[in-house]
């Protein structure tokens, strides 16, 4: 839903580089050779613009819940068995050289995420009441998406009874699982806040340059 971004409209369908910033996510996606299908959850108000956006790949479009948990609960009811990669629409800049190492933990270890070091000192906090604990930063990573998973393994941690998590590798977590980490990219921004758009301008627009 995008709620801290503001605005009417979904971070997801705002304009990045000319096109919705979901269509540079699918345009990766559809891409991939790893990937056979693709179900975007999403409001029903933006079924018909994600299914005009040309993604050959595009199986189903479903309708979310009111949490992430919900949204991908309801996307998981129309995949197949094996691996299947969860994904935040408002990451535009998918990593692909890492999806085959993802895939190849997950179907080894029931999961895997991309995550990178976290290079800022991190503290546990009551709001701004004061600091309660430091983290250990070399023990602290800052997960990225998409994340890869036995489709049987995250039904399952899908049907404990929580209201929500974090990611999805929170719940394998809940049953056991200890999903592993593959080194993610910096680049792999999650649109979150207006000045995010901006910087995603700039990534998008050195990219093109690269490209020519």
């Amino acid at each position: 839903m995008g709620l801290r971004f503001g605005g009417d409209l979904p971070k997801q369908f705002l304009p990045l580089g000319g096109k919705p910033v979901i269509r540079h996510s699918l345009a990766a996606f559809d891409a991939n050779n790893f990937v056979d299908k693709i179900i975007i959850v999403a409001p029903a108000q933006f079924w018909d613009a994600c299914r005009d956006m040309g993604i050959s790949k595009l199986s189903q479009v479903v309708e979310g819940g009111k949490t992430r948990k919900q949204s991908v609960a309801a996307g998981l009811t129309h995949a197949d068995g094996g691996l299947v990669l969860i994904h935040d629409a408002a990451r535009p800049f998918v990593p692909l050289a890492q999806t085959e190492a993802l895939l190849e933990a997950a179907h080894s270890h029931g999961g895997a995420t991309l995550a990178t070091p976290a290079t800022d000192t991190l503290k546990i906090a009551d709001n701004y009441m004061g600091v309660d604990k430091t983290l250990e930063r070399d023990r602290v990573f800052a997960v990225q998406t998409p994340q890869a998973f036995q489709a049987d393994v995250l039904k399952k941690a899908h049907a404990l009874d929580i209201n929500d998590a974090y990611d999805d590798c929170q719940l394998l977590e809940y049953i056991g699982i200890k999903p592993r980490l593959i080194m993610g990219d910096p680049i792999n921004i999650k649109i979150t806040h207006p000045m995010d758009l901006e910087i995603a301008e700039i990534i998008l627009a050195k990219r093109s340059k690269t490209d020519e």
